[in-house]
Parts: structure tokens; sequence; C-alpha cells
């Protein structure tokens, strides 16, 4: 059973994720200081990731160990569950995603490929509870391009095409 919680404005029970309630459309909005503090401790936590490789290991493996560490995190981090830090977090993935340089490996870049499955995380949650919000529409379809769906169907289209 999803999680729920109670609506602050006419206290219906309603899904922990929502973005508004489905009965007084009253919308759920963070507390400003609360975004900046989410994203703070995913920094935090990416920071601990750089200290917890001894310099024997960085040595005996390189960076690889780092990388995954902090890929391990990034994927394993909690989706926050208001609109306001949805679209902090996937415009902050999604600058990591872009900003991500170096790293490439024999096995590929697991810090930006983590960005990436995170922005997408924070993209989908956006569709999926962000309708009738033109807010949330807007930057959902700024970032249509991580739109898995889309991109298969285009891949459908093409494939039956002569």
């Amino acid at each position: 059973m999803p999680e729920t919680r109670e609506c602050p404005n006419c206290g219906a029970e309603i899904p922990a994720i929502a973005l508004k309630c489905d009965y007084c459309k009253f919308e759920i909005k963070s507390d400003q200081t609360k975004t900046i503090n989410y994203i703070q401790e995913l920094q935090n936590k990416l920071i601990e990731a750089d200290n917890s490789v001894s310099a024997k290991d960085k040595m005996l493996y390189g960076e690889m160990q780092v990388w995954k560490n902090k890929a391990n995190i990034i994927q394993a981090f909690t989706l926050p569950t208001t609109k306001e830090d949805l679209m902090s977090l996937l415009v902050f993935a999604y600058s990591n995603y872009e900003g991500s340089k170096g790293g490439v490996h024999l096995y590929g870049n697991p810090i930006k490929e983590a960005w990436l499955g995170k922005a997408k995380q924070a993209y989908s949650m956006l569709k999926i509870y962000g309708n009738n919000d033109e807010q949330v529409q807007s930057i959902v379809a700024q970032y249509s391009s991580l739109d898995a769906n889309a991109k298969s169907e285009t891949k459908k289209k093409g494939w039956f095409r002569s």
C-alpha cells in the first residue's frame, strides 16, 4: 500500500508524493530551506565518498573506486516528495550529468550515468504527479529528452518505416 499523508489544508488522506490535494486542489509546497538542505545532504555524501577511499586503494585501483562509491550514493539517494524538491533535483542532476567530464574509463563514467538515472527518476515523478500544473508541465517539456517512452515510441515508429 502506498504511503500517505494528511493534506495540510483540508485534512484529507492523500498519497505522500502528491503535489496537489485531489480533494481541495491545495498545492503542496516545500520549505525552500528544506530543498537547499536536501541538495546539500547529497553533496555532503558525495564529499564523504571522496574521503572514504584510502590512499593505498587509490594507488591500487585508481579513482574508479571513488567513482563507484559516488555513483552508488547518487543512485541510492531517496527522491524528494514535493514539486519544488523534485524540480530542484531534476535541474541539479541533469546539470551534473551534462557537466560530468573525465572519469571516462574502460567501463564508462559511472558518475555521469548515475546523474542521468537520477534526473530520469525525478523527471518521471514530475511527469506522473504533475498533471494539471503549468509549472511542472513547463519543466517536463524542457527535459522531454529524458522521456524513455517517447524515445522507444520514436524507435518503434522508425522500425516500421521503409
